[in-house]
């Protein structure tokens, strides 16, 4: 396997006036970066400065955001923190999984490469720096993060469900219970006298109270085999 200094030495002999990244998780060192005179360019599917490395899909869906688009920009020694070349916006509809939303990014993404290389040749590329107040940083996924968290409204949560059916799960004394199906209640009733986070039958549908909304489960998973939600409600 080659090492670094010859990788490097190899791309130098190209002499290239810019480097593209596409889909690549790990940083390019600084001497590569200093190769070629325009620059090295990403391609991130996130709306940067927000979801910044890895899954940005995932969390783009599990902050239930509105919209994501495609940035083309610069890449520093920073996790996607270079200038900003060119951005484009695509919404992010209630219900959507991951690679809907992809799809939808990637359809607008299309015509920023010819751009890109008329910009190039012209050795015109814009650059606008981000604003590191708005950066949010994408950690590794974890279990964790699958486990429903009552506090978020019903629309969060429901989209969560949404993206991952079946993977998202509550806790009930000790035991995993995924959701496969689940809709948004809208409250019947002015006064609240339930608790976030616990169980309750409301018109012969299970729901769970959050800050905006019930969530209403409609089918729940349990090993592998589907159940009825009401059967978990003693």
């Amino acid at each position: 396997m080659r090492t670094t200094l010859e990788f490097i030495n190899t791309i130098k002999k190209y002499n290239p006036n810019v480097i593209i990244v596409l889909c690549y998780q790990f940083f390019l060192k600084k001497r590569l970066l200093a190769v070629p005179p325009m620059g090295a360019i990403n391609f991130h599917n996130s709306p940067l400065p927000r979801h910044a490395g890895r899954h940005p899909g995932f969390w783009t869906i599990w902050y239930g955001d509105k919209e994501s688009g495609m940035v083309v920009h610069f890449l520093d020694e920073g996790i996607d923190t270079g200038d900003i070349i060119y951005q484009t916006k695509v919404p992010v509809l209630p219900g959507d999984k991951i690679d809907k939303v992809y799809k939808r990014v990637f359809d607008t993404s299309e015509k920023l490469i010819g751009r890109l290389l008329d910009d190039i040749e012209n050795e015109s590329l814009p650059r606008k720096p981000q604003d590191f107040s708005k950066y949010l940083y994408n950690y590794e996924i974890t279990e964790k993060d699958y486990e429903l968290d009552f506090r978020q409204s019903a629309e969060v949560l429901f989209g969560r469900v949404k993206m991952a059916p079946g993977k998202l799960y509550f806790l009930m004394e000790g035991q995993k219970y995924g959701i496969q199906d689940c809709s948004i209640m809208e409250e019947p009733l002015k006064n609240r006298n339930f608790e976030t986070g616990v169980p309750y039958v409301m018109n012969k549908k299970l729901i769970f109270v959050t800050p905006r909304k019930y969530l209403q489960v409609n089918e729940v998973i349990k090993d592998g085999k589907s159940i009825d939600p009401l059967l978990l409600v003693k």
